[in-house]
This record gives C-alpha cells, structure tokens and sequence, in this order.
C-alpha cells in the first residue's frame, strides 16, 4: 500500500509541472521589421521590441508587441512621428512598466529618445537628448535609484570618431551628468549597473588593444568615472556583442571574431574573473560565417547563445541557438530558419526552463522582414528538428550581400577584393565600399549597393542597428 502511495504522489506532481510550451510566431506586415529585444513578462507571456516600416505614422517607427505564453499577441503599440524613429531596445522597470531606448532621426542626424511606459505599454512621459551627429544603438537600464544608465556611441563628442556616450537620468529622464569612452578612433559599446552601485560596459575598441578592434569591457564607479578596462583579441576583428554578470561574480561576454576558430567569423565566449582578467575562452562556428549577438546564464550556470550562422542550417543565413556547459563547452545546438536570411537577436531562459528567441526572418511572415519569436522547450525544440548539417558555399554564385540583414558590416563572398558603389534608398551616392567591408559605418537602414561603375544588377543590403 505504501509502494502504492509513493507511485500516486509522483504522478500527481507530475501533473502540476507546467509542460514546456514549444511554438514559433511572426508578426509584421508588407514592409520591414526588426527585432531588438524580447523579455518574459510577469503573466508569462512575452514582450519584443523593435521597430516597423508597415504601421505606425510613418517610415520607420518603434514597435512593442506584447503576446500571451503561446505567443498570440495580446497588444501592439508603434511610437513615431512621420520621420525615421529605430533602434527600439526595452527594458523592464521597478514599477511594472518599461523603458525604452531608440533613436530619432532627422536629416540622418539622430536624437536618443527615452520612452517610458506603464505595464500596457502607454507612454507615461518621454526625453530627447539632443546631438549634432549621429548617435545610434542605444540601450536604457534602471538603476538602483529609480533612475536609468542609457548607453550607446557616439560620433558628436569625446576623443575620435565614434565613442562610447553614457548618459545617466534621474527617475523621470533628466540628465545627471554624461561620459565619453574611447580614443582616436572608433568605439561602440553599452553599459548595466553592477551590485555595487557602479557600471560594467563591453563592445568593441579601434584605438587600444591587438587588432584592426578588440573586444572592450571597462568598469567604472557611480559616476562614470573608469576603475579599469581590459581589452580581449588578436590581430584580426574581434567585436563583443553581449555581456552578462555571473553567478560568481565574474563576468561572460559573447562575441563574433575573426583571429581564432575554424572559419570566416566564429562565435567567441569569454568568461572573465570579477576584474576582467580571462578564466577561459570558447569558439563556435564553422567554415563559413557564424556570429552571435545575445548571451544568457542558464540555470544550471551553463549559457544560452543566439546570432546567426551561414555554416549550417536550411539557408542563406540561419538562426543559431549554443547550449553550453558551465565552463563553456557545448552541451547541444540548434538552428531555425528557412531558405532566406534569418538571424537571432535575442535570447532568454523562461520560467518553465526552454527558451525565447527574438530575431528576424525573410524565409517566413508577411513580406519584408518580419519579428520572429521563437519558444522552444529546454532541449531548443520546437517540435519539427531543423537540419544541421553543414550546407554549401554561395562563393561563385553571383552577388549576395551576408550576413543580409547585417549588424557590423556585411561581405560579398567571392568578391571581397573588389569595389562597391553604395547609394541609399533615395538613388543618392554614398561613395564607394569594398566587398568584405560593406555598410562597415551606416547609420542603420536599407542601402544599395552595385559593381562599381555600373548601373544595374544592384544587391539590396538592411542594416540592423
């Protein structure tokens, strides 16, 4: 009887253990959307942000869409004017609501534009922190005194070209006070609060380091000033995508390079001591192209990856989910995606133990390239497995911008010697770019570009952020 009872309490338990929903959705409409964030929300359903071309006021505009736990949309909001608004990055606030770090564009000149709203995503009150240049890629996190860290580059202010701009606000946006980062050349990153009262911020540097750029993380005190900075990369492009603190106190980032892996451009993770100092490193990829662009520690203090890869999947670029053990190595990895190009973003362990993945898509949706949400349980299944095997190269089969759409630079395989015009979606000439190069410093958008001196046979390429 007692055997009995043993049996009937485990079934019973296993009765109430939420079953780990796998499903994959889309949303958008005949134009362009881009993914840039997504978060589970406090109802178990989902939040992404980013930004659309199909509704709103007008050209480009942020985008929230908020989903229940199967991923039916719930609600949607676009924020905008008839200008060219982008870059939508959302972040979750002490009070329920969020806050959201974008960019405003006038005459290619860009405003950072700071939204905060209430749970059911109604603006509560909104800044604009002016520039007389570009700034771009902008994120927004609370601090530990009700007010926000919003970081990004900057090319109007600091010691070069493009450096990194911090800007910390009070609880309603005003502006506490500002810092630069970088040297005479070209910087990007973004920053989050540590425990103690101060700032971690990682991306990538040109004025210090091994290489043409190197992976970057400075930490500094309440106010901005620099405790110390590491850099992290040989002579190549190293660039850091993602940094989370870890369990121990360290801290992991995740980046793309091109001085070390087995291929064109591999997945790079970095795990560091509390001061910065590296414990180990990994590398993920292929033959081909692979990049990530959003790590997560997982419970089991493993990490979650997400970006893309061109080494294995269905097409021309797929999304590419890494499980990794504590230390690094790889536990499992999956791709999604279709014959076109598809790309992660953003990546996030759920409350029931899979994962969410935010990213974009032009295999499936409505046209253009649609947000792709993808749920899948603990093991990265959705349900139907996506092939893995590794797929040919697209070297000698004409013009293909990839990654396409492209977060740094994009490349033409087979022609990365040559020379490009580019021209934006007006027709007007932006000078010219070499194939393994191409967009390296747009502003975020669609472009154009073609053999050089020619006129037609033109390749469509769309920068992210």
């Amino acid at each position: 009887m007692k055997t009995v009872s043993v049996v009937l309490s485990v079934l019973l338990l296993a009765s109430f253990v939420p079953a780990q929903q796998r499903w994959t959705k889309t949303f958008g409409g005949s134009a362009d959307e881009f993914t840039c964030y997504v978060l589970q929300t406090a109802d178990g359903g989902y939040l992404v942000s980013g930004r659309t071309a199909s509704f709103g006021a007008g050209d480009n505009d942020l985008y929230l869409v908020k989903t229940d736990a199967s991923g039916a949309m719930v609600w949607s909001k676009t924020y905008g004017t008839s200008g060219d608004e982008r870059d939508a990055v959302v972040q979750p606030t002490s009070d329920g609501g969020y806050v959201i770090a974008a960019v405003s564009l006038v005459d290619s000149l860009g405003d950072i534009w700071l939204i905060k709203t209430d749970a059911n995503g109604d603006s509560a009150w909104s800044r604009k922190y002016h520039g007389a240049n570009d700034h771009m890629g902008y994120v927004a996190v609370q601090t530990l005194d009700g007010g926000y860290i919003i970081s990004g580059n900057t090319n109007s202010r600091g010691a070069g070209s493009y450096d990194i701009y911090l800007i910390k606000t009070d609880s309603l946006g005003d502006t506490l006070w500002t810092r630069t980062c970088g040297g005479a050349d070209y910087e990007s990153g973004w920053a989050q609060p540590t425990a103690g009262g101060g700032y971690i911020i990682w991306g990538f540097t040109s004025s210090f380091g091994a290489g043409s750029t190197d992976v970057w993380i400075l930490k500094t005190n309440s106010s901005g000033d620099t405790l110390w900075t590491r850099t992290y990369g040989g002579t190549g492009r190293d660039e850091g995508a993602q940094l989370q603190p870890t369990s121990d106190g360290g801290y992991v980032v995740v980046a793309y390079t091109w001085s070390r892996g087995a291929g064109q451009s591999d997945v790079w993770l970095i795990k560091t001591s509390p001061s910065g100092d590296t414990l180990w490193t990994r590398t993920f990829g292929g033959t081909n192209y692979d990049e990530a662009y959003s790590i997560a520690q997982t419970a089991d203090d493993g990490y979650i990856i997400t970006g893309q890869t061109q080494s294995y999947g269905a097409g021309l670029e797929d999304i590419w989910l890494i499980k990794t053990s504590p230390t690094g190595d790889t536990v499992w990895t999956r791709t999604y995606g279709g014959t076109g190009s598809d790309m992660g973003m953003c990546v996030q362990q759920t409350t029931d133990g899979g994962y969410i993945v935010g990213g974009l898509t032009n295999s499936f949706g409505a046209g253009g390239n649609d947000i792709y949400l993808i749920k899948t349980d603990a093991n990265g299944s959705i349900g139907v497995e996506e092939p893995a095997g590794p797929k040919p190269t697209l070297r000698g089969q004409g013009l293909e911008a990839t990654p396409n759409p492209f977060i740094s630079h994009a490349r033409i395989p087979g022609h990365e010697a040559e020379v490009f015009d580019l021209y934006d979606v007006s027709g007007k000439s932006l000078g010219a770019c070499r194939g393994d190069r191409v967009g390296e410093r747009l502003s975020p958008g669609v472009y154009f570009i073609s053999p050089e001196g020619a006129h037609n046979g033109s390749v469509r390429i769309v920068k992210v952020r």
